[in-house]
């Protein structure tokens, strides 16, 4: 069972927005990181406590005239609540960029079940010559600052052609907590064509990781279709200096 954290009002979140970027949403901005050449909008997404009176503002920043490759981002502010409203901690723009059409697909995630730490999950996907794939970015919520910590494979599907002799295949995925000392256990699961013509079999595949050096580092290497050989993860380390 995934946990959850209490549900915060539309008020609290638009104050905490203004508190942050120091007007209501949509807020249209540049791009701080460069990855884009286009303005974004931004949105608020959720409001997620902490602990001890500081919360996490997760934003998305989507290019509305990007072009079907352009990625959207997702932003992280950190406030305190005082008596008299909140404190603005920092804003670290642009953390994790996911998504597709300047990231109008993007969504995201909390969970409070994978350790002591929230973890903020960035997902995307991108369809491209019959071939769509999905990844998650994910960052920890630690109280003096998100961290990236990767970007791991969450599902993929290559439905081929007639006349294609590639493998074809179909695979999605659950992130589950682990006993052991590992973070997390990725479980996937599908079917897989190794050519045109054989006969379609049942893929499944864990693959379990830890952090070291303040990255996701892979402990059970798996083989996905149509991935290289495991999926290491990417997008480590975190930028550190709010704005």
């Amino acid at each position: 069972m995934v946990a959850h954290a209490p549900p915060v009002g539309d008020v609290m979140l638009q104050s905490a927005f203004v508190a942050v970027w120091g007007e209501s949403a949509p807020v249209v901005v540049h791009p701080e990181t460069g990855k884009a050449a286009n303005d974004l909008t931004v949105t608020a997404l959720a409001l997620e406590p902490l602990g001890r009176n500081r919360f996490a503002l997760i934003t998305r920043e989507v290019a509305h005239t990007g072009g079907h490759a352009a990625a959207g981002a997702v932003s992280v502010g950190y406030l305190e609540r005082r008596s008299r409203g909140w404190r603005r901690v920092g804003n670290w723009r642009e953390i994790a960029w996911a998504g597709e059409s300047g990231g109008g697909n993007l969504t995201i995630a909390v969970r409070r079940d994978l350790g002591a730490t929230p973890l903020l999950l960035v997902n995307g996907s991108h369809l491209g010559q019959g071939y769509l794939d999905g990844t998650a970015v994910i960052v920890r919520l630690a109280r003096d600052g998100p961290k990236v910590l990767g970007r791991i494979p969450t599902f993929a599907r290559y439905d081929g052609s007639p006349s294609d002799v590639l493998e074809t295949f179909s695979y999605r995925s659950r992130i589950v907590p682990t006993a052991r000392r590992a973070l997390f256990e990725v479980r996937y699961a599908g079917w897989e064509e190794p050519s045109a013509g054989a006969p379609r079999r049942p893929f499944r595949a864990r693959a379990r990781f830890s952090i070291r050096d303040g990255c996701l580092a892979i402990e059970t290497p798996v083989a996905l279709p149509g991935e290289r050989p495991s999926p290491e993860p990417e997008d480590c380390p975190a930028k550190d200096a709010p704005t």
